[in-house]
């Protein structure tokens, strides 16, 4: 997440996102800032997106991943904002360059399964445009086999939405597709 770009289209649809799933045990942000942020800064993107923030540290090359990525114990909802989006492989040349951008398929798996009874929800622009269904279905692919329930919508600001429990997963699909929000064809599922 840059503040440069605060407050644009994708911004929009993040707040849509997270007050259409299902609210509960409720929602956090993990934003992995990609630059220097002031207080007033997260503050105002707390506010904007109507949750609590479980991280405004900086995300850079040099953090440790494993401790910058760590969410606490109680249930809750998680979105994650990194700049990019998930990269597949961490010896993907995109990942290599900038890996701070990014959060690794490995490490989403990890976050989905620590927290098995609740919703992860990230953003994902790192998909080609034109081939969209594709990369996507082939990350959805990936998360099924480790026994991660998921479901990708399609468009220009990509998202995911994760659990372990097909149960709550159903009721997410119903409740991101319910009437007059997200047509059924824009939103890939698996299984």
């Amino acid at each position: 997440m840059r503040m440069e770009f605060f407050g644009d289209s994708f911004d929009i649809v993040k707040k849509q996102m997270i007050r259409w799933l299902p609210g509960f045990p409720g929602w956090s942000a993990h934003p992995m800032f990609t630059d220097k942020v002031t207080k007033a800064e997260t503050q105002a993107y707390s506010a904007f997106l109507g949750v609590r923030l479980l991280n405004v540290r900086r995300f850079t090359p040099d953090s440790d991943r494993l401790t910058f990525l760590t969410v606490p114990e109680k249930p809750q909802n998680v979105f994650f904002d990194p700049d990019t989006g998930i990269a597949e492989h961490p010896k993907s040349g995109q990942f290599r360059q900038n890996p701070h951008r990014y959060l690794l398929l490995e490490e989403v798996v990890r976050l989905v399964t620590q927290r098995p009874e609740n919703l992860t929800m990230v953003f994902d622009k790192s998909v080609p445009r034109g081939g969209e269904r594709e990369a996507i279905r082939k990350k959805l692919d990936a998360f099924h086999s480790e026994g991660i329930y998921g479901i990708a919508y399609v468009a220009q600001a990509p998202f995911w939405v994760l659990t372990k429990n097909p149960a709550l997963m159903d009721i997410a699909f119903g409740s991101l597709t319910a009437r007059d929000r997200i047509p059924t064809q824009r939103m890939l599922r698996a299984p």
